[in-house]
């Protein structure tokens, strides 16, 4: 038996007032519930937005199936309307927009109760501009669940905080050596990449591989910052040592056969700062791999100009088979990747460079640290290469790529990154994460494709440009994506001819109109460079433009 509700629903948005009475002249064919809406004010264009609330103690959830899916609308003489489901909750409040199509509308139907209807629910027909972010890169990887999978350990060595993760693979066996508090390095090892156990064979029966030196030599305030190779069955540990006295940063190297006792090269330094340029103050946190096209040792190094505050950037040296480990070139051309391109992003360092041993689509990947601050806005970014030896790098124009997560551990920056290996059949970057208080944490994100790991891969680019900063890497009628905290989320879209508003679902409710232009939401945190808090671990995102 079709049936007609006696309630009556308010809902005050935009300055119209829709009630919801009892009768209504026309049906929808299989429907057996039907509300009519009255507006207190008439729409004022064709396909005018108008939102419809649903609550718990106004709506009879039982009369409709699990999720809404039956739920239609129409206009007087039962033409289906256009609709969005926001959010469904039976149990709470529930937010739907309907396109009243013709202007002049006072009046519209809403039906259900129909246990053979699938959803029409439709954000794109409703709106004059919408985008969930369904498929964004978000969901193309995965901070392991069960991170953070390396924590220091009180009372030790590296009782407080432990960073700079290098993990290579031995074969079956992953090797995970890391920095700790007291600034050295040491060792855990894991069967599956993921579930890792220090050792206790180090120096003194710790975990600790490689100590800082005594006191006057060139590595005795810090022997950390490292980079291991195992080549010819022997490691390499390339590692940045610091000098007490001059509060300098060179890089030396140390050798082991078992990957545990390590023994410092004889005439370390192997390389050093100096001169007036990028690497006046430090020479520090490296990454070497085997340029298999070109046959060469490369290294990718941080080189920091001015006082110990100063900035970062990276460097690059090579040498030949010959010339390992000890004998390293210079390129003419350094730094190779610097800071202050990408606002809001880098605007202080590029550094601790990490380079993925293998090409990958005809790319040479490598990961760093990028941040806005001298220790503050620290995030993971990456550049890409097609020549490792001799070719320029061109960072991602997404950058940031990975940023904090919502867990206590990593909640205010994520720094040092490694992507060496795969585990499980994914790519397997691993990362430190630093909480609001505390010290840092190892942890591990994984990916189906090395260039999943993007928060905005699977961006719609047919409804969005991208921006780097003010500077358009494409420039049409799309909505405009900017990158920078002085034109973030979305700047313009000035092609209506009557006033329109921007809703999102994170921060803002209905955003604001400021002169011909409509901004989105400023981000998550403390960081200006999101669209609808497009993280990993965010809430439902949604992004529409209404009528206003």
């Amino acid at each position: 038996m079709k049936k007609r509700k006696n309630l009556i629903l308010y809902v005050v948005f935009l300055g119209l007032m829709l009630t919801l009475p009892q009768t209504a002249n026309a049906w929808l064919t299989g429907w057996q519930y039907q509300r009519e809406i009255t507006l207190d004010t008439a729409t004022i264009v064709d396909s005018f937005q108008v939102k419809v609330e649903l609550t718990s103690a106004n709506f009879d959830y039982s009369h409709t199936l699990d999720n809404g899916e039956d739920i239609r609308f129409t206009d007087t003489s039962d033409v289906l309307q256009d609709y969005w489901i926001e959010e469904w909750n039976a149990s709470g409040t529930s937010t739907l927009w309907v396109a009243v199509a013709t202007s002049g509308t006072t009046t519209f139907y809403m039906y259900y109760n129909n246990p053979l209807a699938s959803s029409t629910s439709d954000g794109d027909a409703t709106f004059l501009f919408f985008d969930d972010f369904e498929g964004s890169g978000t969901e193309n990887w995965t901070r392991y669940p069960g991170n953070p999978v390396l924590s220091y350990t009180p009372g030790t060595w590296d009782a407080s905080d432990i960073l700079f993760p290098n993990v290579i693979k031995i074969g079956i066996e992953y090797y995970l050596y890391y920095s700790g508090s007291t600034d050295e390095v040491g060792l855990a090892t894991s069967p599956n990449g993921k579930d890792f156990t220090k050792i206790c064979s180090g120096i003194g029966g710790t975990s600790k591989v490689l100590a800082k030196g005594t006191s006057g030599e060139w590595d005795d305030d810090y022997a950390w910052g490292h980079a291991v190779v195992y080549h010819n069955s022997t490691f390499y540990m390339f590692y940045t040592g610091r000098d007490d006295a001059t509060g300098t940063e060179d890089i030396g190297v140390a050798t082991s056969s078992d990957g545990i006792n390590f023994s410092k090269y004889a005439n370390n330094p192997i390389l050093y700062h100096g001169g007036t340029g990028w690497r006046q103050y430090h020479l520090c946190h490296m990454d070497v791999v085997w340029d298999t096209d070109n046959n060469v040792w490369i290294m990718l190094v941080s080189g920091m100009q001015g006082s110990p505050s100063g900035q970062e950037t990276i460097g690059r040296y090579y040498c030949s088979e010959a010339e390992f480990p000890y004998t390293w070139h210079e390129d003419a051309g350094n730094p190779v990747i610097d800071f202050g391109t990408q606002p809001g992003v880098d605007d202080y360092h590029c550094y601790h460079p990490k380079i993925f041993p293998e090409k990958v689509d005809g790319l040479w990947y490598v990961y760093y640290t990028s941040a806005t601050g001298y220790s503050t806005g620290r995030t993971i970014s990456r550049a890409t290469t097609g020549n490792l030896y001799t070719g320029s790098f061109t960072k991602d124009i997404h950058n940031p790529i990975i940023t904090q997560g919502t867990d206590n551990w990593e909640n205010s920056q994520v720094v040092t990154p490694s992507l060496k290996n795969q585990v499980d059949g994914k790519y397997a970057l691993y990362y430190a994460g630093q909480p609001t208080s505390g010290g840092r944490k190892i942890g591990l994100i994984q990916a189906d494709n090395i260039d999943d790991f993007n928060e905005y891969a699977g961006l719609n680019t047919e409804k969005w440009n991208v921006f780097q900063g003010t500077t358009p890497i494409v420039n049409d009628s799309k909505l405009d994506l900017h990158g920078s905290s002085s034109a973030s989320g979305i700047d313009s879209y000035n092609t209506f001819s009557y006033p329109i508003a921007l809703h999102t679902r994170s921060y803002w409710s209905e955003g604001s109109v400021l002169s011909t232009h409509y901004h989105a939401l400023r981000s998550y945190g403390s960081w200006s460079y999101r669209v609808c808090d497009m993280y990993s671990t965010a809430q439902d995102n949604e992004c529409a433009i209404y009528s206003y």
